[in-house]
C-alpha cells in the first residue's frame, strides 16, 4: 500500500485558495475534509488526482513508492454520472472493460 504526499499552493486570478499546503495520505485510514462550501475541497482532491492543469497551481503529489499516480486513483465526483440503465456493478466496471460494454451502451441508446 502507498502513502501520499501533498504539497501546494493554488489560486484563482488573484484569490489565493491555497498557500503553502501540505497533506499526508496515509494508507487504510480515513481523511475528512470539512470546511465551507467553495473553500477548495474538490479543486484539492482534483489537484491529487492530476485532474487540474499544472498552470493553475504548483506543487507536488508524490507516492512513497516514487511512481506516478496515473491509473492508481479512483475518482468520482460530487455528480454521480453513473448510467441509471446499468447495474451497479456494471457501472464499477465499465472503465476496466470499455470494449466489453460499448455494444450495450450502444444497444441502449438505439444507434
Amino acid at each position: 500500500m502507498i502513502s501520499v504526499s501533498v504539497r501546494m499552493s493554488l489560486s484563482y486570478g488573484n484569490e489565493q485558495i491555497f498557500e503553502n499546503f501540505q497533506l499526508q495520505l496515509e494508507p487504510g485510514r480515513l481523511i475528512c475534509l470539512l470546511v465551507r462550501s467553495g473553500s477548495g475541497k474538490s479543486t484539492l482532491l482534483r489537484f491529487i488526482a492530476g485532474l487540474i492543469p499544472r498552470q493553475v497551481g504548483s506543487g507536488e503529489v508524490i507516492a512513497n513508492d516514487n511512481q506516478p499516480l496515473e491509473g492508481r486513483i479512483a475518482w468520482m465526483s460530487q455528480q454521480d454520472l453513473l448510467l441509471p440503465w446499468l447495474t451497479v456493478k456494471d457501472n464499477v466496471l465499465l472503465p476496466l472493460s470499455p470494449s466489453a460494454m460499448l455494444g450495450e451502451l450502444i444497444d441502449s441508446i438505439g444507434i
